[in-house]
């Protein structure tokens, strides 16, 4: 058995679930996460290495397929402008409307055309990380993006 994201935002408290709120495109077309490892390491006098493990930090890249009218897009250009701007919360998502952790935008791209045809849709590339940090990974199985 594999696992399903459903990925929603939170932004400034008014929900907007992917799936449907992108009509087109049914939300991102590719989810990936990379759970970044956060530590010190400090050689002593004697050359000994000290490792300071402080946890992990949760990046999670959404690739979007947007069709033509670009409509869809309004949305990913909501939740963007949010991250961007210092007075609002952007929370994120990805069990099906439970367990939202703060986030902070990382990178955005797009559009990059449908084989070079901008008439006919672009790709987009949305990363955030978690700006709260956890202790452990979770199973991936679990079906459990944060502990």
């Amino acid at each position: 058995m594999g696992y399903l994201w459903t990925p929603m935002f939170r932004v400034g408290g008014a929900l907007k679930t992917l799936k449907t709120a992108m009509p087109w495109a049914g939300g991102p077309t590719r989810i990936e996460l990379d759970y970044v490892p956060l530590y010190e390491r400090r050689e002593t006098i004697n050359k000994k290495v000290v490792t300071l493990h402080q946890g992990f930090r949760v990046r999670v890249m959404m690739t979007f397929a947007i069709g033509s009218t670009m409509s869809d897009h309004s949305i990913l250009a909501d939740i963007v402008n949010a991250l961007v701007t210092q007075d609002r919360l952007v929370e994120l998502t990805l069990e099906n409307n439970t367990k939202f952790k703060p986030v902070e935008l990382v990178r955005y791209e797009g559009p990059d055309p449908f084989d070079g045809k901008t008439f006919s849709g672009a790709f987009f590339k949305l990363q955030v990380e978690t700006a709260d940090v956890i202790p452990q990974i979770p199973p991936i199985g679990s079906g459990v993006w944060m502990p």
